[in-house]
């Protein structure tokens, strides 16, 4: 919300389960009084899509998030790049390779 950007992970549609922190502590506060535990426990704060929690931000930020509009099609004239010709920056499909190694 800061930089009024959003990275909307997959297609955006599928239903996301949202839990505020304060919400969620007054649950494990309450679940410590239990006289039995479960294995495991959840707490469903409410449910959106990510398209429609953008949409959210959109109307509680009051204007429409950061879109395409060109702003990162930077030009290589008076890039770094161009003063440092010893630096070879990694490719972005060499950085996603190493990324997925490691997962």
């Amino acid at each position: 919300m800061a930089h009024n950007m959003a990275a909307i992970p997959g297609l955006g549609k599928a239903p996301v389960a949202f839990t505020h922190t304060f919400d969620l502590a007054k649950y494990v506060s309450a679940a410590l009084d239990f006289e039995e535990w479960e294995p495991k426990y959840y707490v469903i704060g409410g449910k959106v899509t990510w398209i429609e929690f953008v949409k959210l931000v959109e109307a509680v930020k009051g204007f429409g998030l950061f879109f395409d509009d060109g702003t990162f099609d930077l030009k290589l004239e008076g890039a770094l790049n161009e003063k440092c010709l010893e630096i070879t920056p990694l490719k972005i499909k060499e950085a996603l390779e190493a990324a997925a190694e490691k997962v």
